[in-house]
């Protein structure tokens, strides 16, 4: 009986124990499952975190390439002003001549629009022509240097045979270049007078001499009235209403160039 007593707590014994170790095995397995997935789901989540960061980096530098593009577009439109002649820049404007004030039926608003648009004859700052506003003759040299086809070489500045005008002179390289033409003398004083309003039959006369007739002007009296007889007789001064003496207004250089042109 002790025997078989024996025995029997032997096995319940190792019933126990075998229970016992199944149960931490399936514990085990519980807890290692529940830990696979907990690391899966991190995972994942890592991997989600990741594609969002790569696209938010994505579209920072899409932003920034925007902005570069658009900083470099302003900057191209600031520097298309041309400054060549102290306050002149080119504009565009809605009506048929390019300018705001100049009215689409003006005798001079064609005149206006071929000129500006060759860059002869610019606007100002505020995108206005101001056809009544008188020109100055450095300003008449620097049209009619584009005129010519020398605008570009001529905006150096340089030192020229005037009295009155330094090499700093904002025109100092129209005016020496022209000069160097033939088509303006100066004064007898040696002078030049490039801030002094430039008269209608000063104008014409440059405009005589730019286009070869300078010798005819003179075989027909000289100055002035030689000049303006030519100048006269080749329709320089159609369409246009200022007396030869008086001081130029834009409008009507614009129409004094346009006339010797086309």
């Amino acid at each position: 009986m002790r025997f078989t007593g024996k025995c029997t707590f032997v096995l319940a014994a190792k019933v126990i124990f075998r229970v016992s170790i199944g149960f931490c095995l399936r514990g085990g397995g519980i807890l290692a499952g529940s830990m696979a997935l907990s690391y899966k789901a991190d995972f994942k989540k890592r991997k989600k975190d990741r594609f969002m960061n790569r696209k938010l980096s994505f579209l920072l530098v899409l932003c920034l390439c925007a902005s570069i593009l658009c900083n470099t577009a302003m900057a191209d439109v600031v520097n298309a002003d041309d400054q060549n002649s102290g306050s002149e820049v080119a504009t565009s404007g809605s009506v048929s001549s390019g300018f705001p004030d100049v009215p689409a039926t003006a005798s001079y608003a064609e005149a206006v629009k071929v000129l500006s648009e060759a860059g002869i004859i610019q606007g100002d700052t505020s995108g206005n022509f101001n056809p009544d506003r008188t020109v100055t003759r450095a300003q008449a040299a620097a049209f009619l240097c584009r005129m010519m086809g020398i605008g570009e070489s001529s905006k150096t500045k340089k030192i020229t045979k005037f009295t009155d005008v330094p090499e700093s002179y904002w025109a100092s390289g129209f005016i020496s270049a022209i000069a160097e033409k033939g088509v303006i003398s100066g004064y007898a004083d040696g002078s030049f007078k490039p801030d002094n309003p430039v008269t209608c039959q000063q104008l014409l006369k440059m405009l005589v001499c730019a286009w070869g007739w300078k010798e005819y002007a003179e075989n027909c009296g000289g100055w002035p009235n030689g000049y303006v007889a030519v100048a006269n007789e080749y329709g320089y001064t159609e369409n246009t209403s200022q007396t030869v003496t008086e001081n130029a207004t834009r409008s009507t250089v614009a129409m004094y160039i346009y006339n010797t042109m086309y």
